[in-house]
């Protein structure tokens, strides 16, 4: 084999070597950026559980306060309506 032939044999094994390296991290960066996008999600979706939860609390604190008040506390012992708190408002679901 000369010299010439080796030169583009070692070049042309580099190259395969350096293609394969890349097709293995452009393979790597799409499951990373698949997993990104997965967890920006979750976040968001967590964010809204949270912004629902405090708008549930303050609609139960205004629903409390209504009923413990003349003339809904009234209305509220006729119709057998009573405080909820937070902690039982998982038996009413």
């Amino acid at each position: 084999m000369s010299q010439m032939t080796l030169v583009f044999a070692v070049i042309i094994a580099g190259c395969t070597l350096v293609t394969v390296l890349f097709s293995s991290v452009a393979a790597k960066l799409g499951r990373l950026e698949s997993s990104q996008k997965e967890l920006d999600q979750l976040l968001r979706q967590e964010e809204d559980t949270e912004a629902a939860f405090e708008a549930y609390n303050k609609h139960l604190a205004v629903y409390n306060e209504s009923i413990s008040r003349f003339p809904g506390y009234l209305i509220a012992r006729m119709y057998g309506f009573r405080q909820i708190s937070a902690d039982e408002d998982d038996d009413l679901l």
